[in-house]
């Protein structure tokens, strides 16, 4: 025997069922790791106690029962190798060196798990949903937050660094008790005890018994959607965000039948027939009269609610955090039930230039998906010979929007890079302030030859929402919120660029575009329901656009067909929402928070993760209100779920085949 052997003299005492040591060991490192993930659980309940105080005890245990399974599953898929390995009948099992080596490789593999799922206690508490796509589409973007952001944040780095430090000692010291109680015989016994480890672990990683793997939906089983998001392991989320780039059609629904209802739902009376099979959506539009080629101008406001709006939410007098928005609604047409498509930056923007629904586990931004063929609003004003522009005020490259423009159509590109007074009104974390950028953005505008389209991104009212430099010193002394401060100042930056524009001669011939990319809520609000996690105000200004207060359901993928009716643009065109304008089929949204899908139709809305009906809600004035068994037929509710269904497999099965959008120029084809 060598000195690197271990003593393999039989234990006195022997477990019932006779487990071989590395066996034993293989089960320790599962149980400890789930131990670590539970601790990570609690620190994320107790840190995010606005969200908690809607639920009961029953969702509390809910959410434990379920995120012992996605911790399962995860802990499995990160140490999977590593587990089979310990868990076979070797040899080598016998000396220490393995076991130090297994131990190394166990903790590098799960320091990621514990520092996304300590990431995530901090982060949902501003995003609302467990981290997703998050890390690949705003790596570029770490750079910019100062040191003393993040140390804000210190008591996080201690607890992840007191845990991988247990991790590696216990590790050790059930490594050493564990290694010398290995057998050399049986040999059979000990394959059978490797043999149904390893099967127990498959079903682990598959997450159970059921015929289709894990995933994000199965953990919104209840009717909290924090227990679910509790329940989930931000690892796991994660790795379901990957661009894996291959990705199955979906067939929940014969494609033909899919195809129908959304043709259905989405064909205009100025559409004429759908052209090609293989490219779905596809129509060419019939007018009658003669294009009209007016400056489009988008202006989309970061994290802005339909619930910060004065004139949606009925504020009092000079008590609205928006009182120019306000004063703008005079001479606009305001929609009361109008839905973002997504729940972050990156998925607004293919919805409202391209109407492209960015409803999907992996964004096109920052994805394969971006290559797709594009065919929207820049790439038709484009061929008109409008001049096009993308306005940011944050470093080139946040979020990929340079990227996303370019590959839109759009021709210029104005950021940090661009702006000539970046030093004086950086804001210390996303880029320059909004108030002096929007009027330097009017200037640029002034200078633009006519008809143009210019696309506005803010950033000012973004976490961790600090007021700018520039701000109204009587912002600073509200009575409110951080947010709600960085609303009013943003409101004030459009006010301000409003005022300049109006003096502009180009202005009377534009059509203004003002709305929120997604929600962000502050703190808990029971009463709000899955529908509110979408409501974003729209404006509408411009010729022949009548002022009022519009009631119909439109959503961000809305926006093209629209202007493509007002504009009368005789064009092809495969929009994926309908006209908020004149004549059009019903309106609706659809969105998709962490894979539980939701479609708002007439006076219904429904959330389902395709295996359950979630919720239900129905509008009563302007709020959406739950909606308990038997309140709403059953008929009701199966329609609504397949036409979600219905547009969901459609959206999908063109994104993924790139049979989306279409251009007539493309030379594989003469139909056009």
């Amino acid at each position: 025997m060598t000195g690197q052997d271990i003593e393999t003299k039989t234990p006195s005492y022997r477990l019932r069922l006779q487990i071989p040591g590395n066996v034993r060991y293989a089960l320790t490192v599962v149980i400890l790791l789930l131990f670590m993930n539970t601790i990570l659980r609690t620190v994320f309940l107790l840190y995010n106690t606005d969200q908690a105080r809607a639920m009961t005890w029953t969702d509390i245990m809910l959410g434990y029962s379920v995120g012992f399974r996605f911790d399962l599953a995860t802990i499995l898929i990160f140490n999977g190798i590593i587990l089979l390995f310990l868990s076979l009948p070797l040899a080598i099992h016998r000396r220490r060196s393995t076991y130090k080596i297994c131990n190394i490789l166990l903790v590098l593999a799960n320091m990621p798990i514990l520092v996304v799922n300590a990431i995530d206690v901090v982060y949902y508490s501003f995003a609302e949903k467990r981290m997703t796509h998050e890390l690949f589409t705003t790596q570029s973007d770490f750079g910019s937050f100062k040191p003393a952001m993040l140390a804000e944040y210190w008591w996080l780095f201690l607890m992840f660094l007191t845990m991988t430090v247990v991790m590696y000692k216990v590790l050790n010291f059930f490594a050493l008790r564990y290694a010398i109680q290995q057998e050399a015989k049986p040999l059979s016994r000990r394959w059978l005890w490797a043999g149904t480890f390893v099967t127990c672990m498959y079903f682990g990683m598959h997450g159970g018994w059921q015929t289709n793997p894990l995933a994000i939906s199965n953990a919104y089983v209840g009717d909290s959607f924090f227990s679910g998001s509790m329940g989930l392991n931000s690892a796991f989320t994660i790795l379901t965000a990957v661009d894996w780039q291959k990705q199955e059609a979906m067939r929940n629904i014969p494609e033909s039948e899919a195809v129908a209802v959304s043709r259905e739902m989405l064909r205009h009376p100025w559409d004429g027939n759908y052209l090609r099979e293989d490219y779905p959506l596809l129509r060419q539009t019939h007018f009658s009269e003669p294009e009209r080629h007016y400056n489009v101008v988008f202006l989309i406001i970061e994290s802005l609610n339909a619930r910060d709006i004065g004139i949606l939410n009925g504020a009092e007098e000079g008590k609205s955090l928006t009182p120019n928005l306000d004063t703008l609604a005079r001479h606009a047409r305001v929609y009361s039930r109008y839905f973002a498509n997504g729940t972050r930056s990156v998925e607004s923007l293919p919805a409202l230039l391209n109407s492209i629904p960015d409803i999907f586990g992996r964004p096109t931004i920052g994805s394969h998906f971006i290559n797709n063929t594009h065919y929207g609003l820049p790439v038709i004003l484009g061929e008109r010979g409008y001049e096009t522009s993308f306005f940011c005020g944050s470093h080139n490259g946040t979020m990929g929007f340079d990227k996303y423009a370019a590959a839109s159509g759009i021709k210029n590109y104005y950021g940090m890079n661009e702006y000539p007074y970046s030093e004086r009104d950086f804001d210390g974390y996303w880029g320059c302030a909004d108030g002096p950028f929007m009027q330097w953005m009017a200037g640029k505008q002034q200078e633009m030859k006519e008809p143009f389209m210019s696309v506005l991104f803010t950033i000012s009212n973004h976490h961790p929402f600090n007021l700018p430099k520039d701000a109204d010193p009587k912002i600073a002394r509200m009575p409110v919120s951080k947010m709600q401060r960085t609303v009013r100042y943003t409101d004030q930056a459009l006010g301000a660029y409003f005022k300049e524009v109006r003096k502009q001669a180009w202005s009377k011939n534009t059509i203004f575009i003002i709305t929120g990319d997604h929600c962000f809520h502050e703190q808990s609000d029971p009463g709000r329901t899955f529908v509110e996690n979408f409501q974003v105000p729209l404006f509408l200004i411009g010729p022949e656009i009548e002022p009022g207060m519009d009631d119909r359901i439109g959503q961000h993928i809305s926006v093209m067909p629209t202007l493509i009716s007002h504009m009368r643009l005789r064009t092809m065109h495969a929009s994926t929402g309908v006209s908020l304008l004149g004549d059009a089929p019903e309106g609706f949204a659809i969105n998709n928070l962490m894979d539980v899908a939701s479609l708002v139709m007439g006076d219904l809305a429904l959330s389902s993760s395709f295996e359950r009906v979630n919720a239900v809600c129905q509008n009563e004035g302007r709020r959406w209100l739950k909606v308990y068994e038997g309140e709403v037929s059953e008929r009701k509710k199966l329609e609504l779920e397949y036409r979600l269904r219905c547009l969901f497999q459609v959206y999908h099965n063109t994104r993924i085949k790139n049979k989306l959008h279409y251009r007539p120029w493309n030379p594989i084809s003469q139909v056009f």
